[in-house]
């Protein structure tokens, strides 16, 4: 791949970090025989993998090499997913353990190499633009991608994860063409277990000893927590207001459109909007969504609803990874980040706990309306002190 750069590689890279599987992803653990306690399991048993690992996975990262990391990751993640052809219960709790457990060497990962990398060539003020355009080449690969699941799962089932498989693979293959950074190269000069505990000190050093960094990560953590448990808890909405299950798949075409869209423009909004409206402006998606989300019931409506909740993850994704990297000293960078990403982790966690409780009193869409008061209510206190560090801030 000499005749890309090292840039468009990695827009080829996140193109290929997709799973084409995700619409017809518990619909196969049906089909399969798999109870709804044994769907569950595998579900919350992988959830909290996920969480215990977010945080050691940064600092191996960064031990290793954010370029190593990655390829483990896609080979992994692709390991996993062809791990559910396997049909029967241990084979889907194999893989979906071996897909969200290596895929935190993900996490955050990716961000730090790419941060660098632009930082080496020069181009550090681009990077919300060059990000911008990376999610739009992927959310392109991916709407493609998902709309095609509900065919290739009607041909049989397991060609919807065979090839996921096989696409996670080719993202490996292309990492491995990367001209390494020189952090990754660095990194490298401890081995082992003492290298892990000096990124994860320096992690949580840089992020207690800024207070700007911390109160961003944690209003950060909460809006894009709970918007990720929260579209969870879409499919269940969906299904209340009588939405034919053949149109989840253009659902999911038309969020990741949109992302496509968005994405490669998001980064004017740093010349328009201060980092302070950009933050209230996400709150505000947030909201709105929360709101919409427990009114609307017309199907055609719902469809423009749900992009509020997409527009949240690519202002966390673009914009306030840049303005998190900005705040990050060189070094255990992979590390701080997915402390951040921990965060989140843990409001994602403590959400969809909420609407477990809250569930057996009240309805979904009742339930979304609480969310949005106590987002709210933290939204709005966090917010002077997570812009504060950002001369832009007023």
């Amino acid at each position: 791949m000499k005749f890309l750069d090292d840039i468009k590689k990695y827009y080829l890279f996140r193109a290929f970090n997709k799973r084409l599987a995700m619409p017809v992803w518990f619909l196969f653990m049906v089909d399969q025989g798999l109870s709804i306690q044994q769907i569950a399991l595998i579900a919350g048993v992988s959830t909290a993998l996920s969480f215990i690992l977010e945080i050691p996975s940064g600092s191996v990262a960064d031990t290793i090499g954010h370029k190593q990391a990655l390829i483990l990751s896609m080979l992994g993640q692709g390991a996993g997913l062809a791990f559910f052809i396997g049909g029967s219960f241990w084979w889907i709790l194999a893989g979906s353990l071996a897909y969200w457990g290596i895929g935190t060497l993900m996490t955050g990962t990716h961000e730090a190499f790419f941060f660098e990398k632009v930082t080496e060539l020069g181009r550090k003020n681009e990077y919300q633009k060059l990000m911008g355009r990376s999610r739009s080449v992927s959310s392109v690969f991916s709407a493609v991608a998902v709309s095609t699941a509900g065919v290739l799962y009607l041909i049989n089932p397991v060609l919807p994860f065979l090839i996921s498989a096989c696409i996670y693979w080719l993202g490996a293959a292309v990492v491995l063409t990367f001209q390494p950074n020189q952090k990754d190269v660095s990194v490298a000069k401890m081995e082992g277990f003492e290298a892990w505990i000096h990124h994860f000190k320096v992690g949580w050093e840089t992020i207690t000893n800024s207070p700007p960094l911390f109160y961003l990560m944690l209003f950060n953590a909460i809006l894009y927590g709970v918007t990720m448990a929260s579209t969870e808890m879409q499919q269940i909405i969906l299904n209340n207001i009588g939405l034919a299950v053949a149109l989840f798949g253009p659902l999911y075409a038309l969020k990741r459109l949109f992302s496509a869209s968005l994405a490669p423009i998001l980064h004017r909004f740093r010349s328009v909007f201060t980092t302070t409206k950009t933050l209230i402006i996400m709150l505000s998606s947030l909201l709105t969504y929360l709101i919409l989300i427990a009114h609307v019931n017309h199907t055609g409506a719902i469809f423009l609803v749900v992009l509020f909740a997409s527009f949240v993850i690519i202002i966390s994704d673009i914009i306030i990874s840049d303005l998190m990297n900005q705040l990050i000293p060189t070094g255990s960078r992979a590390t701080t980040l997915s402390m951040g990403n921990f965060g989140g982790l843990i409001m994602k966690l403590l959400t969809l706990g909420f609407f477990g409780i809250a569930t057996t009193l009240i309805s979904i869409e009742t339930a979304h309306l609480y969310l949005a008061v106590f987002v709210a209510i933290l939204g709005i206190t966090l917010l002077p002190r997570a812009s504060a560090a950002f001369r832009d801030s007023l």
